[in-house]
C-alpha cells in the first residue's frame, strides 16, 4: 500500500491492544512482516518463542490465501470466510489480520493513494473483513472497517451524512449532559 512497515506494525499492535489481545498476539502483530523478510523461518521462533512465531506465520498464510483468491472475490467471499475461520489454529491470527486491515484503511484515509486501490480494498473489506469481525464479535473493528470502507466507496454520501451528524452534535451533547444530570440527581 505504500505505508511504511514499521508504522503499520505499530498501528496494528495498538488496534490489538484496544480490543484486548494478549501480549503474545500484540508482539506477533508487530512482527507480522518478519516471516516474509527472514531467510530462516526458525529465526523468529528462536528470537521470540514458538507461540509468537506461529502467530506471525499464520498471518502470512492468511495473506497468501487472500492473494490467491483475489482474482474472483465475489464468488469466493463466503467460502473464504469459512476457510479462514476453519484453517486458523488460533483466532488471534484472524484478529491480527483484522487489525492490519483497519490500520491500512486508516492510512488510506490520511494519505494520497490511487483511488482504484482504495476502492478495491474498501470493497474487499466490506465483503470479507467486516463480516469476519462481526462473526467474531469484534464490533469496535467491525464498525471502523465499515465506516472507512463506506467513506471510500460512497464519498459524497459519506460527507453528506457526516455534515448532518455534525449539525446535530451540539443538540446530542446537550441531551447527554441533561441525562447525566438527571441520573446524578
Amino acid at each position: 500500500t505504500g505505508e511504511p512497515t514499521w508504522a503499520h506494525a505499530l498501528g496494528l499492535s495498538a488496534n490489538l491492544a484496544a480490543i484486548g489481545v494478549d501480549p503474545a498476539g500484540r508482539a506477533a502483530g508487530i512482527l507480522f512482516a518478519a516471516p516474509k523478510h527472514l531467510g530462516d523461518p526458525e529465526a523468529l521462533g528462536k528470537a521470540f518463542g514458538e507461540e509468537i512465531a506461529g502467530l506471525a506465520a499464520g498471518v502470512e498464510k492468511l495473506y497468501q490465501l487472500r492473494v490467491a483468491t483475489r482474482a474472483n472475490p465475489t464468488e469466493q467471499n463466503e467460502v473464504l470466510r469459512k476457510m479462514v475461520l476453519g484453517m486458523v489454529e488460533d483466532v488471534r491470527v484472524v484478529l491480527i489480520r483484522l487489525a492490519s486491515r483497519t490500520q491500512t484503511l486508516r492510512w488510506f484515509s490520511k494519505n494520497k493513494v490511487v483511488e482504484k486501490e482504495r476502492v478495491e480494498y474498501a470493497r474487499e473489506t466490506l465483503d470479507l473483513y467486516a463480516p469476519l469481525a462481526n462473526r467474531l464479535g469484534v464490533f469496535q473493528l467491525k464498525w471502523e472497517l465499515e465506516d472507512l470502507s463506506f467513506r471510500f466507496l460512497e464519498p459524497d454520501l459519506y460527507k453528506k451524512i457526516a455534515a448532518m451528524l455534525d449539525e446535530r452534535r451540539l443538540e446530542r451533547q446537550q441531551y447527554i449532559e441533561r441525562t447525566i444530570f438527571l441520573l446524578k440527581e
